[in-house]
């Protein structure tokens, strides 16, 4: 602890060696699409149906295994999804 009782850190670390996260290009971690999978039965045979579901935050998939539509909540990687989906 430093002066009033402030934590001190050390100016040799990184922010990422700090806070514990990963050290790479979080702008290429966010690009890379992950693939949507049905939560009701696992398949990665998903299609968009709509870019709004029910709440603006939420991205509708239709899961052609199980014929079960599913809403996803949007971030960028969902949307990356969609995206290349189309």
């Amino acid at each position: 602890m430093g002066p009033m009782g402030q934590r001190q850190i050390p100016t040799d670390m990184s922010r990422a060696d700090r806070d514990g996260e990963e050290t790479g290009d979080p702008a290429s971690e966010a690009t890379s699409a992950p693939t949507i999978a049905c939560p009701f039965c696992a398949s990665s045979e998903v299609e968009p149906m709509s870019l709004f579901g029910q709440q603006l935050l939420t991205v509708q998939f239709y899961c052609n295994q199980c014929r079960t539509p599913f809403e996803k909540i949007r971030d960028a990687a969902v949307l990356g999804a969609f995206r290349d989906a189309r």
